[in-house]
């Protein structure tokens, strides 16, 4: 009777639909009922919303939980990616974007439907892009090949972008963080519903570049606590500040003129195109601060409910107060500042001659006489416009992310468990026009880590697809027991101590590990301090234009 009931259960639960179709699959929730398709390598559930549509009077507003559907859903089609100017490769960028944009998408193991009792570990993704770009449904994240290969449940969620996502204005109600606060209902959802696809196991958070500073967001926050047991950081941009309180308050009063509007009803109902116009606007290059603001001018907002801090001093301290972290992983490219470099040209529209002592003198001010020597001391002294180009790439990589991160990981591991790695593959699958080929840029890990090259027209040589499927064992064992080395591992990956500062270094024909990777660099960087914006606060009253103060909304238009 007893194993009778039990298989009665699992029945409710889950289902194989079996009628003129055998690629499909039936899940049966608490409310409702959700399709997905077989696409050879997974089970895939595409376009789950996880809350209600951010649209007419629920735009700038707080995720709300969502409405539960009845009858089934058919998740066979990716959802759109928040609205977007996608500045990226194609394959990075969505197909297609709305509003109404707040989906998750599940793979799962093909396996699944031949032991629906079997328990799975999962990876929920939160993709980069500055905070301005990036979806949940790009070529380059399809998760089909990383569920496949690791036995993971992997999800990736969407989250609002731009002044649609951090927009932040004390007159019309608008607190800013929506973006984050997306992130973290998507993360509840999974918390909540995930075991209904297999999902009984340890939940891994990761992300690349913005979205591994949204995971360093997530584990400083009280309110994100418990909706994970594991973290995963691609290239988190360290040095990057997020703005204070008062300074979003300024920008969102830039944005909102811009915009020509006074009520919050005007806001609501601007076109997306209008928006995403307003939202484009300069910064003068007159410090550190700015020159960095430049490259994510929506972000999180350090607003003493969603974050008190910028998350690496959080951390820091929590690390002071001996606050137990979980297991990690964390590392970087050897060329993350490419990308930078290229991004403030375009947007400064600079003349490249100059964009070197610009940018330099921007970032070390007076001491950026002392950052040149050392680089010019261990490398060989650029005399062309492109080796300053790649000069200036990488010392600006070295500051925002290389250096950061490791003075990070020597923390950290000090008490917890954490493990480093330096990606070093060149990229070979783009344009030979692109700046970045043949260099391990931003990103550069990602389509060994997802196996995706073959879905935008490319092929992994064969050196590269053992790459990808050694990089996927390692957090594929990590999601299952928080150590990249728990199950089959060619080469053991040590974890960090300040010791032997030991990270894995990944490159064909096969990774190796190395150690105390740029240390001269990272130790003069050190001492002159990454100026995260601690102390940035800008008195914005007296720079907010006079006829938004004169027209504060009436009660009943917030």
């Amino acid at each position: 009777m007893t194993v009778l009931l039990l298989l009665l259960v699992i029945s409710a639960v889950f289902q194989t639909v079996c009628d003129d179709r055998d690629d499909s699959i039936t899940v049966n929730l608490p409310f409702g009922s959700i399709t997905g398709y077989s696409n050879g390598e997974s089970w895939e559930f595409y376009r789950i919303p996880y809350t209600d549509p951010p649209v007419g009077k629920l735009r700038w507003r707080p995720p709300k939980d969502f409405t539960p559907w009845t009858g089934n859903l058919d998740a066979k089609d990716p959802p759109p990616g928040c609205p977007q100017d996608c500045m990226t490769e194609p394959y990075a960028c969505p197909t297609e974007t709305s509003e109404d944009c707040l989906y998750l998408n599940i793979f799962t193991p093909l396996k699944w439907t031949q032991d629906p009792q079997e328990s799975y570990d999962v990876l929920v993704y939160i993709h980069g892009g500055a905070y301005f770009q990036g979806s949940a449904s790009c070529p380059l994240l399809d998760s089909r090949f990383l569920s496949n290969h690791t036995d993971t449940i992997v999800v990736t969620l969407n989250y609002r972008l731009g002044a649609l996502g951090f927009l932040k204005n004390f007159w019309h109600g608008i607190d800013g963080n929506m973006g984050i606060q997306d992130q973290r209902m998507a993360m509840q959802w999974v918390k909540k519903y995930i075991s209904y696809f297999g999902g009984k196991g340890k939940i891994t958070l990761f992300g690349e570049s913005s979205g591994a500073m949204s995971v360093a967001v997530h584990m400083v926050s009280p309110l994100s606590k418990g909706l994970y047991d594991y973290v995963i950081m691609e290239s988190n941009g360290w040095t990057l500040p997020y703005r204070s309180s008062g300074d979003a308050e300024l920008l969102g009063y830039q944005f909102i003129w811009r915009l020509g509007c006074v009520t919050i009803h005007c806001m609501q109902t601007k076109s997306t195109n209008k928006i995403l116009k307003a939202q484009e606007m300069k910064i003068a290059v007159t410090d550190s601060l700015n020159l960095l603001m430049e490259v994510m001018p929506w972000s999180p907002i350090i607003d003493g409910v969603q974050l008190t801090q910028q998350p690496f001093v959080a951390l820091m301290d929590m690390v002071s107060n001996k606050t137990l972290l979980p297991p990690q992983i964390v590392g970087t490219t050897t060329n993350e500042g490419f990308g930078f470099v290229k991004f403030v040209q375009r947007k400064l529209e600079i003349e490249q001659e100059y964009l070197y002592m610009i940018i330099l003198f921007g970032l070390f001010k007076f001491k950026s006489g002392d950052v040149e020597k050392l680089y010019n001391d261990l490398y060989k002294p650029p005399r062309t416009n492109p080796e300053y180009i790649q000069r200036l790439s990488m010392i600006v990589g070295d500051y925002l992310f290389i250096c950061p991160t490791r003075q990070y990981v020597r923390t950290v591991s000090e008490g917890d468990l954490i493990w480093s790695y330096i990606w070093s593959k060149p990229i070979t699958y783009i344009s030979k026009k692109n700046a970045c080929y043949n260099f391990a840029c931003h990103t550069a890990e990602l389509p060994y880590v997802f196996g995706t090259v073959s879905l935008w027209g490319r092929q992994f040589s064969q050196e590269d697809k053992g790459l990808s499927e050694q990089t996927q064992a390692y957090w594929g064992n990590f999601a299952h027991a928080g150590s990249p080395n728990s199950g089959t591992s060619e080469l053991q990956w040590p974890a960090y101590n300040t010791g032997e500062a030991s990270q894995m270094y990944f490159d064909t024909p096969n990774p190796s590990v190395t150690n105390n990777y740029k240390n001269k660099v990272c130790e003069m960087l050190d001492g002159i301090g990454y100026n995260r914006g601690e102390v940035f606060e800008d008195n914005y009253a007296e720079n907010i234009p006079v006829h938004e103060t004169e027209n504060k909304p009436r009660k009943e238009e917030l």
